[in-house]
């Protein structure tokens, strides 16, 4: 009798299926899941290594603006250290706090920020930067729209007496320059208005909204700072 768990059969057939065991194909399973998994990574370290050329090339034809490092969040704590607390309860409870902080740090270093601290008087500053690649990923990640380079819209002329009013009497921002916008792309940044300079390319609010977009610890919610203390 044949086993059950066999697949195909050898007999009386030379173009027959071959001779295959239920593990055999769950092993071929496995394996075929793997390389797609490998394939995936592949597909996402080239969309990096397309934004990567580009700004390398910019770099060998000397057109690249470098990028200063600018701190986008300042967070305080107190200069104080259970080691140096002489009361056993409050040693406790600084010690518990150290461990949050560690976790927190760790946490936002995965995220892509630098952080840098600062000792003054008895106040720890904690300087958090983040670095351009990863705020383009993350506008990507919530599609924000940024202008396309070499799109401006022509400027009217103003339509009745409200606007000619306003045009004469009033301070407005008569130099800048409307463009055509579309959701951000990482691998098509150089589609886009003043990509050469990563430092200004994100305008200052835009800057701060994917800042705290990417921040786990603002806001204090289940889905911030909680939660990140029972990962």
């Amino acid at each position: 009798m044949s086993d059950p768990n066999d697949i195909g059969s050898a007999e009386g057939n030379s173009n027959s299926l071959p001779h295959l065991h239920f593990s055999d194909v769950a092993a071929i399973g496995a394996s075929f899941q793997k390389i797609s998994r490998r394939n995936k990574r592949k597909m996402k370290n080239k969309t990096f290594g397309s934004f990567e050329r580009r700004y390398s090339k910019l770099a060998l034809n000397k057109s690249l603006i470098p990028e200063r490092k600018r701190i986008d969040y300042v967070l305080i704590y107190p200069n104080e250290f259970s080691k140096d607390a002489k009361d056993e309860s409050r040693k406790l409870e600084l010690k518990k706090h150290e461990q949050r902080r560690a976790k927190f740090e760790k946490k936002i270093e995965s995220e892509g920020f630098s952080i840098q601290k600062d000792v003054i008087g008895e106040n720890v500053f904690l300087k958090l930067h983040c670095p351009f690649k990863r705020l383009c990923v993350e506008a990507e990640k919530v599609k924000i729209e940024m202008a396309l380079k070499n799109c401006e819209i022509p400027a009217s002329k103003p339509q009745n007496c409200i606007q000619r009013f306003a045009d004469e009497h009033l301070d407005t921002d008569k130099d800048v320059t409307d463009f055509v916008s579309t959701a951000f792309v990482m691998n098509k940044i150089h589609l886009f208005e003043g990509w050469e300079s990563p430092e200004y390319f994100f305008r200052p609010a835009v800057r701060s909204l994917l800042v705290r977009s990417l921040n786990p610890s603002l806001p204090f919610s289940p889905s911030g700072y909680p939660q990140l203390l029972e990962e």
